[in-house]
């Protein structure tokens, strides 16, 4: 309703009317603009409405300027709803065009494929004709198979060493069971019991006998050749048999296997056609379903562009009679009321996210036991003040510890790198020496070396040293022995031993370090560590089983301090207790 088109035909049409917006020297963007932001436009609870309003300082020409809005914006839909009409329609009619060519090809090349493979119907269901002639095929060409493999090895019976003992077995079968040598055998058997008969009487001299043993001798040969010859021929005859019935088989099966062949490529020709068709019928379908989407749009658009539009007016805008009040102070103060929650909630819920240590109080909270001391951030002459008089406190405690407990060794580490822990050693061994007490400080921290440890200390003789942990810590057996006997050399000129080690967590060296020492100093960096860091160390310090743990709060932050060198002491201390327990 109040879009920028429709607001500045508006103004025109009102300009027409004499109905003025537009104030003076202000362009007539600038006025449609603050006419757009003025409407107000909200929709009617429940219902399909919406209605439009206008404020002024006076109730002149404010329903005139809403009316003539309203108009404009319904004349506007109704001509857009049906924006290039035209062009629509032939863009419908050409997709229209379009779609019918293109059923009328799909259909064409259907009916080409019905009559080359010569079905009138296509549908899923329908079998493939070619496909039980390739069965068919299939079962003669396996029976031909097998029928080959029997002539083959019916032939392969009868070849080799095995195969001649068989084929002459067959042989003489037959032999036996002919007929015809079976006549000739009885008639030369008759005539040779005749002879037989003949010479039965005679000497072995007389020439009657001597011709009649030649005829019996002729009989026998006649006898073995007829034999033979006859065996000759079946012989041949079986191997010719077998032989022809093998190559026969093979011929067969070959024929059968083109046959196979055939009806696969027809099956498969039907196929693709059948299925080619299927397709063409499913293409069909969906382009005619678009073809109907389309002479719908185009009905649509032929009833819609004469019918009346779906917006309307329900009542117009009418000249205000009594003003009202904007309601500004109730804003004013839910929004003040506001502010303030967010003002004591906001920093809290900070505090609560932040996982980091900021103070001392949520660092005794993790631990469960108080701190030795805390420490504050050295940026002046006040913070500088306080750092000492805390450390001193810090060194009164330790000296406690050691005259209670015995105390020699005190291992310091920190829960992460860059704790400040060798600065601690060294500021603590100047004081500790102050007090009286002799004290060694020791560079136990492989990892990172310190360079202040090859300087000499001034002021302490003997304050500092390096002692080389390859020795005592090769091998884990007897670390915390050897530590001890390291070490000793040095109980008989110093009172306390302090071991600057690595980062507990880091360092394997570091927990034989701290397992040795009679007690454990833990730097805590305030907002450098969070809590799961230092839960981490303290779990690992109770699996160790340390005799003591004492734990240092170091570089606390503290803002707004004075910056008065000449602030005293006291002021200081009640800072840092502020600081402490926020």
């Amino acid at each position: 309703v109040n879009r920028y088109d429709i607001v500045s035909k508006s103004l025109q049409t009102l300009a027409q009317q004499k109905i003025l917006w537009t104030k003076s020297k202000e362009s007539p963007r600038q006025s449609i603009e603050r006419l757009q932001r003025s409407l107000r436009i909200q929709p009617v609870l429940d219902t399909y409405q919406i209605t439009v309003g206008l404020e002024g300082d006076s109730p002149k020409g404010l329903s005139e300027i809403v009316n003539t809005v309203v108009e404009n914006y319904l004349e506007t839909v109704k001509q857009e709803s049906f924006y290039g009409k035209d062009q629509r329609l032939e863009y419908l009619k050409q997709e229209q065009d379009g779609l019918a060519k293109e059923i009328e090809q799909k259909l064409q090349r259907r009916t080409e494929i019905a009559l080359e493979i010569g079905v009138t119907t296509f549908n899923d269901s329908m079998p493939n004709p070619y496909d039980q002639l390739l069965v068919n095929s299939k079962r003669a060409l396996d029976e031909a198979r097998r029928v080959k493999i029997e002539k083959e090895s019916h032939l392969s019976a009868f070849q080799g060493e095995a195969g001649k003992a068989a084929l002459q077995a067959d042989v003489q079968e037959l032999v036996a069971k002919d007929s015809g040598l079976h006549s000739l055998k009885a008639n030369l058997y008759v005539r040779r019991s005749e002879l037989l008969t003949k010479i039965s009487g005679l000497t072995s001299k007389h020439p009657g006998r001597q011709a009649a043993e030649r005829e019996l001798a002729e009989i026998e040969v006649e006898i073995e050749r007829a034999s033979l010859v006859l065996a000759n021929s079946y012989s041949e005859m079986l191997l010719k048999q077998r032989k022809t019935s093998a190559e026969e088989a093979r011929r067969v099966e070959q024929q059968l296997t083109k046959e196979v062949e055939k009806r696969a490529s027809e099956a498969k020709w039907f196929t693709e056609r059948y299925q080619e068709a299927l397709q063409l019928g499913s293409q069909v379908e969906q382009l005619r379903r678009r073809l109907s989407l389309v002479q719908d749009r185009i009905n649509f658009l032929n009833l819609e562009a004469n019918a009346p539009g779906f917006e309307r007016f329900f009542s117009k805008a009418m000249t205000p009679e009594n003003p009202f009040k904007g309601g500004k102070k109730k804003i004013f103060l839910l929004f003040f009321i506001a502010g303030c929650f967010l003002a004591a909630v906001a920093p809290i819920a900070i505090d609560l996210i932040d996982p980091r240590l900021h103070t001392t109080a949520e660092v005794e909270a993790s631990t469960g036991f108080p701190a030795i001391g805390s420490i504050v951030n050295r940026t002046d002459s006040a913070t500088e003040a306080i750092a000492s008089d805390q450390m001193l406190r810090i060194a009164g405690s330790i000296l406690r510890e050691c005259r209670t407990h015995n105390t020699r060794t005190i291992a310091l580490t920190g829960v992460k790198a860059g704790a400040g822990t060798t600065s601690f050693s060294f500021e603590l061994a100047e004081i500790v020496q102050s007090l009286g007490t002799s004290v060694l400080v020791v560079d136990a921290n492989s990892l990172n070396p310190d360079t202040r440890y090859l300087r000499p200390v001034r002021n302490a003789r003997g304050l500092v040293d390096r002692i080389s942990l390859d020795e005592i810590t090769a091998g884990q057996e007897l670390a915390s022995e050897k530590l001890q006997s390291r070490l000793q050399n040095y109980f008989a000129d110093y009172n306390l031993i302090l071991l600057d080690t690595a980062p507990i967590l880091a360092s394997a060296e570091a927990e034989i370090l701290v397992e040795a020492a009679d007690a454990t100093i833990l730097i805590v960096e305030a907002v450098k560590v969070e809590r799961w860091q230092l839960n981490s160390v303290l779990k690992r310090m109770e699996q160790l089983g340390l005799a003591a743990v004492g734990v240092v709060v170091n570089r606390l932050k503290v803002e707004n301090l004075p910056k008065s060198a000449n602030e005293n002491l006291s002021l200081a201390k009640n800072l840092l207790y502020r600081c402490l327990w926020k």
